[in-house]
């Protein structure tokens, strides 16, 4: 994810993390729009190209992939582990 801000997204890019007892959530920001395809990343990409995997293998990865979009922003928050879990 944080590759993907540096490659794709404009600076700055930030990377915020919290930890808990069975997860983990992420959230990558940078200063671009993000993917225009609102899909991106739900399917593998078509064609011979290497790379361009970035987002299908967060999505395969993650128990939860949200992206949102504001003014100038664009950022991805990833959970991972069990965010059902009652300590």
């Amino acid at each position: 994810a944080v590759t993907n801000a540096l490659r794709h997204g404009r600076p700055p890019v930030c990377l915020r993390l919290w930890l808990g007892v069975d997860r983990i959530v992420v959230t990558v920001s940078d200063g671009g729009s993000g993917p225009a395809d609102p899909f991106a990343g739900l399917v593998p990409p078509a064609g011979d190209t290497p790379g361009g995997l970035g987002l299908w293998i967060t999505h395969q990865s993650c128990s939860h992939v949200t992206m949102q979009r504001a003014a100038g922003a664009f950022t991805l928050r990833l959970t991972a582990g069990n965010p059902h879990f009652l300590a």
